[in-house]
């Protein structure tokens, strides 16, 4: 990619703007998906790719900048951003003490696992929502009785770019990912964020 500077002429930047475009295409984003990350209207991305409008400097940039950082995201992998500390706890754990694991440790959520088997999902807001209705007793209960359902398992090689549709489209706080029934790590939605 040639550097954009001010020093360029018009139909540099013209051609500039055309490589923009292919690199959009190829990272398969539409133009309303790149008018946000550029935070540009979305007119505007369609006048100049369809030569309407001889696009300013300050334009390329901000469309630039919005495809460096999806083409970083496209060259990683799941294993290049989980977060490797899992929290594992026995299905017989008693809820109270799996609250204090997670407040102690600052999870949001722990893997229940017996003899190597994944049997599903524990949240704070399974605890809270327990003890607030008054179903149970946090003390005397095991967290069998509030489990959520397994979470969404991908294998280390999974392109990042793609989980971001996993957390846009299902009803998922993280994915875990697992190669060889080894669970490796997890990844939340805010660990895409922080590559941008």
């Amino acid at each position: 990619m040639k550097t954009i500077n001010s020093d360029q002429t018009k139909p540099q930047i013209l051609e500039l703007a055309k490589q923009l475009t292919k690199r959009r295409q190829y990272l398969k984003l539409s133009q309303l998906k790149l008018s946000k990350l550029a935070n540009l209207s979305s007119s505007i991305i369609n006048k100049l790719e369809s030569g309407k409008i001889d696009p300013t400097l300050s334009t390329i940039l901000k469309i630039e900048n919005a495809l460096q950082s999806q083409e970083k995201i496209s060259e990683l992998t799941a294993k290049d951003i989980m977060i490797k500390e899992i929290a594992i706890v026995s299905s017989d754990t008693i809820i109270s003490k799996a609250a204090k694991i997670m407040r102690e440790n600052d999870f949001s959520q722990l893997l229940v696992i017996d003899n190597g088997k994944l049997n599903g999902v524990i949240y704070e807001t399974n605890i809270l929502d327990a003890i607030f209705k008054e179903e149970i007793n946090p003390h005397q209960e095991k967290i069998n009785k509030i489990l959520s359902e397994n979470p969404i398992i991908i294998p280390q090689n999974y392109p990042v770019a793609q989980l971001t549709y996993i957390f846009s489209n299902k009803n998922t706080k993280f994915v875990l990912v697992a190669e060889n029934f080894k669970y490796l790590g997890i990844i939340v939605p805010s660990d895409i964020h922080k590559i941008n």
